[in-house]
C-alpha cells in the first residue's frame, strides 16, 4: 500500500493498494494498518510454525537413525548354548565346538534342561569337554576323554568375567594339542561311536549340553554296548570316583558274548542280552545269557532276588570280583565309567571264595545281607528314583549282561 496524496482539510489521506486508491481518514488508516499487520503476523507465523515442525521432524528422524545404527552397533545376547560344525567327524579330523555361556542368571541354569545345578561361574576356567556317549560327567567326577580350557583357546584375560566375552568357539585337532588336556585323536575303538560335548564349569560340572555327536573309522569298530540316554540327571547328585579306564578290557569281554551268541553291534543300539538266542544251534554246549529278577515290582524294604546264567566261554574265567549291581532307570556302567548304586559280589557273598567253573547263580539284596553289599540298602528313593537297571559286571565295572528292568513301589511313588 502507497500513499499518493494527502489532503489536510479533512484530514484525510489517498493510498494505492495494487490498482485500487483508497481515500481514508485517521481512524480507518489506523484500522486498516492493523488489520493488514495482523495478517501479516498470523502468516510469518504459520511460515515460523511450518519451518518449526519440519525441524523437529527432521530431528526425530535424525534420533531414529542414531538409534538404528547404535542397535546395529551394540552385540546381540546370546544365551547359553553349545553346537559342534558338524553332528559326524572322522577319526582324528578337527572338531569345531562353538560355545556361549549366557548370562549366570538366564533361565536355563535353573530349568530342567540344564544338566547340572549350583554351578561356578568362574568363565576363564571353564571348558569344553568330549564324553562318550551318555557319560554324565557327574559334577566333575568323571573327567572328559579330551578337553580345552576356555581361556587357553581364545587368550583371554583370566580375571575377565563378563559372560559376553565367552561367545566364541574351539577347535579340538592335531596342530592344538598343546591346548588340549586327554586323548586325541579320539578313537572309535576306544569311545565308541556316539559322543557328547558339553561346556564344563570351574570343578568340571556340566554346565551347558549334552551336543551328541559321531566318529567314523575305516577299521572294523570292536563291539560295544551304547545306551540310548538323551537326557541327564543333575550331576551333583551322583558321585563316583571311577575315570575313562578298563574301556578296552570291556570291549574284549563284550566281544567275546557277541563273539559266541552273533549280537548285532552296538552301534545300532542296545540289546536285552536276556532276549539274544545264540545262533549257533549246532553247538549244544552254548546257552544264552540270561538275567532275570524274581518279579518286576517289589514292595519298599522287600528282598530282591536276581538270577543269571553265562554262556560256557565263562566258564573258566576267575569271577571273584564280578558283581551284580543296580543303576538309575536309563543309566548304564558304561564300561566302568559310572558306578553302581548298589552292588553284591556275584556269588551273593562279602567274598567270593571260588567261581572258575560255576555259569548260574542267584543273589538277593536285603538287610540281612547287608555286609555283602556295596552301598546304602535300602536305596534312597528321594536320590534316585525307584525305576532301575540291574546288570552283571565283570572286575572293571563293564557290562556282562543286562540290564533287567525293576521297580520299587514306595509311598511316595503310589
Amino acid at each position: 500500500m502507497t500513499r499518493i496524496r494527502k489532503r489536510t482539510d479533512d484530514n484525510t489521506s489517498c493510498y494505492k493498494i495494487g490498482k485500487m486508491i483508497l481515500t481514508l481518514s485517521a481512524k480507518q488508516v489506523f484500522i486498516f494498518s492493523a488489520l493488514v499487520g495482523g495478517v501479516l503476523a498470523t502468516s510469518n507465523m504459520r511460515q515460523l510454525k511450518k519451518r518449526h515442525s519440519g525441524d523437529e521432524l527432521e530431528v526425530q528422524k535424525a534420533a531414529a537413525a542414531d538409534n538404528e545404527v547404535q542397535k546395529a552397533a551394540a552385540p546381540s545376547y546370546h544365551g547359553p548354548s553349545i553346537i559342534l560344525d558338524k553332528e559326524s567327524y572322522d577319526e582324528g579330523e578337527d572338531i569345531t565346538v562353538s560355545f556361549s555361556v549366557g548370562r549366570p542368571n538366564d533361565e536355563y541354569y535353573s530349568s530342567s534342561d540344564a544338566p547340572s545345578l549350583n554351578l561356578d561361574f568362574n568363565y576363564p576356567k571353564w571348558k569344553i569337554g568330549l564324553f562318550m556317549r551318555d557319560a554324565d560327567p557327574q559334577g566333575g567326577s568323571l573327567e572328559p576323554i579330551v578337553g580345552i580350557n576356555l581361556c587357553d583357546a581364545m587368550n583371554c584375560d583370566p580375571n575377565d568375567l563378563n559372560f559376553e566375552t565367552y561367545t566364541s568357539e574351539v577347535t579340538f585337532g592335531s596342530q592344538f594339542e598343546s591346548l588340549m588336556n586327554g586323548h586325541w585323536p579320539v578313537k572309535l575303538n576306544d569311545w565308541g561311536q556316539g559322543l557328547d560335548a558339553y561346556v564344563l564349569d570351574t570343578n568340571g560340572a556340566a554346565a551347558i549340553g549334552p551336543f551328541e555327536f559321531e566318529m567314523r573309522s575305516n577299521e572294523k569298530a570292536k563291539p560295544k554296548r551304547k545306551s540310548g540316554l538323551s537326557k541327564y540327571n543333575h550331576a551333583d547328585k551322583k558321585d563316583t570316583s571311577r575315570k575313562h579306564t578298563g574301556i578296552n578290557k570291556a570291549a574284549n569281554t563284550a566281544a567275546k558274548i557277541h563273539q559266541t551268541n552273533g549280537l548285532v553291534s552296538s552301534v545300532n543300539g542296545p540289546s536285552h542280552s536276556k532276549d539274544t538266542k545264540t545262533v549257533n544251534s549246532s553247538d549244544a554246549s552254548l546257552k544264552k545269557n540270561t538275567i532275570s529278577a524274581e518279579k518286576k515290582e517289589y514292595q519298599e524294604n522287600e528282598e530282591v532276588s536276581i538270577s543269571f546264567s553265562l554262556d560256557d566261554i565263562f566258564k573258566d574265567e576267575d569271577k571273584s570280583k564280578w558283581r551284580i549291581g543296580f543303576f538309575k532307570e536309563n543309566t548304564r556302567p558304561h564300561g566302568g565309567d559310572v558306578a553302581p548304586i548298589v552292588s553284591i559280589p556275584i556269588c551273593g557273598e562279602k567274598v567270593c571264595a571260588n567261581t572258575v567253573g560255576t555259569t548260574d547263580g542267584q543273589v538277593t539284596f536285603s538287610r540281612k545281607n547287608a555286609e555283602a553289599i556295596e552301598g546304602s540298602w535300602p536305596i534312597n528313593f528321594n536320590e534316585w528314583g525307584n525305576e532301575f537297571n540291574v546288570f552283571v559286571l565283570e572286575d572293571s565295572g563293564a557290562t556282562i549282561l543286562g540290564p533287567e528292568n525293576i521297580s520299587v513301589l514306595s509311598n511316595e511313588y503310589a
